[in-house]
């Protein structure tokens, strides 16, 4: 996934006050937009649902502070996460399942 493949999804640039959180925080968040992604497959609710939660997050540091850690693989730290965030958005009726 390349910076304009997120631009596209409609994320911006995360803020920060340096540079260098911010274009740590984008490598974090483009990892568990990857992630999650992959997770949900084809199901478009859920897709919709995990880029709803990524935006939610647009400061750098809230990323920064939850980077995934050394041996914990990928997929259960972000669905840990994200994934209470991602079931409420489901839940609401915004993105129904399918």
């Amino acid at each position: 996934m390349t910076e304009q493949d997120i631009r596209a999804l409609g994320l911006d640039q995360l803020t920060s006050g340096l540079a260098r959180c911010a274009m740590a925080g984008q490598l974090i968040r483009l990892e568990a937009l990857e992630t999650l992604l992959s997770d949900a497959g084809e199901d478009i609710g859920a897709r919709e649902a995990v880029i709803a939660a990524c935006k939610r997050h647009p400061d750098a540091r809230w990323w920064l502070l939850r980077q995934c850690r050394y041996g914990v693989a990928r997929t259960v730290h972000w669905a840990t996460v994200l994934g209470e965030e991602v079931n409420q958005e489901r839940r609401v009726g915004k993105f129904p399942p399918p």
